[in-house]
């Protein structure tokens, strides 16, 4: 609390109102709201110098209709970061949304090579619209370090990011499709080809023919228009080209240069290394 709320706390009452214009008073309340530290990033892992953690800050408006000075609230900037961050969650990325660089496990040369790569992506591509894609064995840590490239755009830069894996975004258009919504599907495909930057996990996942429709005006909408997309799938580069060439040729240029494409090799496969399965 500031000395000035302070002392108007001490005053005796009968001198509140004499002393202080209705603004003054309201711009008390305010200040104090606004120093207030709030714990919004204990959850969401965002801090935010400007709201103090609140997500919200304290503004003083004159309400001309009535004519008086009133203590309000409006969002912070951050604001829509944690709303990323909550639907990123909500769209199964809980606990991969905490990764960070420091996390991955470089115990052989191709992880080490991996993490290079990534880093170098983390260092000098969160501005720009650079794609990168993580393709290959299955258990190689593909999502891992996919996911440690988008956190770092998304804590670590102003631009929009949105997560969703295949299976979770393919069986939405479906059960739409079904219900003859036409218009949520659209609208679920408008939003995956025109955010800011797309983190799109597991591409291809137990597909269909007709999926690849779907795949084919994402990929090809981004790639036209130049926007920052992060794929991951257990198809190896070779084998996305053979099930559909114009499409993930696109994808192959945008990432030149930030392509991760894990050989098939079950000793590659962390999650059945570390449980010691020969």
């Amino acid at each position: 609390m500031n000395k000035e709320m302070e002392k108007l706390l001490e005053t005796p009452i009968i001198n509140k109102i004499d002393d202080y214009t209705p603004q003054e008073l309201e711009q008390f309340r305010c200040d104090n709201y606004n120093n207030t530290i709030g714990t919004l990033n204990e959850n969401d892992g965002i801090e935010c110098d400007i709201c103090k953690n609140k997500g919200l800050i304290g503004i003083v408006r004159f309400d001309e209709f009535y004519g008086v000075y009133e203590f309000n609230t409006k969002t912070c900037k951050c604001f829509r970061k944690r709303q990323l961050v909550h639907i990123a969650r909500k769209n199964g990325f809980d606990e991969l949304i905490k990764l960070r660089a420091k996390d991955y496990k470089r115990n052989y040369d191709w992880q080490k090579n991996n993490y290079a790569k990534m880093y170098k992506y983390c260092c000098e591509e969160k501005e720009s619209n650079k794609w990168f894609v993580a393709v290959g064995q299955v258990g190689s840590g593909k999502t891992m370090i996919a996911s440690i490239c988008a956190n770092n755009i998304l804590y670590n830069t102003n631009r929009e990011i949105f997560y969703i894996n295949w299976l979770v975004f393919i069986n939405k258009i479906k059960r739409d499709l079904a219900n003859d919504n036409i218009s949520e599907v659209n609208d679920s495909l408008d939003h995956l080809k025109n955010v800011d930057v797309l983190f799109l996990d597991d591409v291809l996942k137990k597909y269909v023919e007709t999926d690849l429709k779907y795949i084919y005006e994402i990929i090809n909408y981004r790639y036209t228009n130049n926007l920052k997309t992060i794929i991951t799938s257990e198809y190896s580069i070779d084998e996305l080209l053979n099930i559909d060439q114009a499409t993930f040729s696109r994808m192959v240029q945008r990432a030149n240069g930030y392509i991760i494409d894990e050989t098939k090799d079950k000793s590659k496969n962390i999650r059945l290394s570390e449980l010691n399965i020969d």
